[in-house]
């Protein structure tokens, strides 16, 4: 087997996310992230292309999904990927519930207030607090709640990559929560 000599630097990085993931885990991320980045895979899905549809009580196992779109309350993320959805959620809520704590009942991401960057967390400047980065699986839950509490609508759509432990490998899906105006 081949080594790879990793910088104390890089591996203090790595050691930091102890908890959440193995060191190895860590490496096959960032080795999925850049080749599936690299190598473009077709994410996008079509006008009219099939896709399975789920509600976010019924959320099926996103191991292997990859975001391509989504919206909560009709606003797009910045960044299409599961932690700035996740980032647009918490925002949203923070801004309509009131406050910090108020949030930390109705999110189920672990929330620190102040700024906390290792661990996993992700620091939000702007409202003083962070959270701590999840798998999609705890992301798309987490979104649900918060879109349950304040009664918005919320879309998430992603695909499955082309893996054999992936529930339905190479297909498109989509998280839906509806709002009925009457």
């Amino acid at each position: 087997m081949p080594y790879v000599m990793i910088k104390d630097e890089d591996m203090k990085r790595i050691n930091e996310l102890k908890g959440i993931f193995e060191a190895q885990d860590v490496i096959t991320r960032v080795l999925d992230h850049y080749l599936e980045e690299f190598t473009k895979p077709e994410t996008e899905i079509q006008e009219g292309e099939q896709h399975k549809e789920f509600s976010f009580k019924e959320i099926p196992d996103l191991s292997f999904a990859k975001f391509v779109s989504g919206h909560f309350d009709n606003v797009a993320p910045d960044r299409t990927n599961w932690k700035y959805m996740m980032l647009l959620a918490l925002e949203t809520g923070y801004k309509r519930v009131g406050g910090f704590e108020k949030l930390q009942n109705v999110a189920t991401v672990n929330l620190v207030s102040g700024e906390k960057s290792d661990e996993g967390y992700h620091f939000i400047e702007e409202l003083g607090f962070s959270f701590q980065g999840v798998s999609a699986q705890y992301a798309a839950k987490c979104i649900g709640e918060i879109a349950e509490a304040l009664d918005v609508p919320v879309e998430v759509s992603f695909r499955w990559r082309k893996k054999d432990n992936a529930l339905h490998p190479g297909e498109a899906g989509k998280l839906v929560r509806h709002v009925y105006f009457s």
